[in-house]
């Protein structure tokens, strides 16, 4: 069974703003694909923080499985993929000069997520679900539901 995650976050660059998040799970069933979304909020937040959200909420919606995560942050995406979030587990979250890492307690759960499930990070600026994405967000805020 082919299963896939779709993120999007509402805002880009590294300045703290108020951040919403949206993840959708898609999985191909014998009746065409079913697709799950949920968006979270979090104040004062960052674009990778967001991102980092994103994918959790995703992941935490699924059983232990192979899945394809689609993401705009090529900043995760390159972390991961060249290791770097192993070699900081190895160093209990630190940096080669010794300072703890930002968003520690998201890169641990995002360690064991990755453990649970076989995870394929993808980096995608835009996907088939991205303008359905942006517009869910956009309407729940519009609609005071976040």
């Amino acid at each position: 069974m082919k299963i896939e995650l779709f993120t999007e976050v509402n805002f880009r660059g590294p300045t703290a703003k108020n951040g919403k998040c949206i993840a959708l799970v898609e999985c191909e069933t014998k009746k065409g694909p079913a697709v799950k979304a949920q968006i979270e909020t979090e104040q004062n937040t960052t674009y990778h923080r967001m991102s980092m959200i994103a994918i959790l909420v995703g992941l935490r919606m699924l059983r232990p499985c192979e899945v394809t995560v689609y993401t705009p942050d090529q900043f995760l995406v390159t972390t991961i993929n060249e290791g770097n979030m192993d070699k900081w587990k190895r160093e209990e979250w630190r940096r080669p000069h010794g300072k703890e890492i930002k968003n520690k307690e998201l890169w641990q759960e995002l360690s064991e997520q990755m453990e649970k499930h076989r995870v394929s990070l993808e980096f995608s600026e835009s996907t088939r679900y991205s303008d359905r994405l942006q517009s869910k967000m956009r309407e729940k805020e519009e609609n005071n539901e976040i």
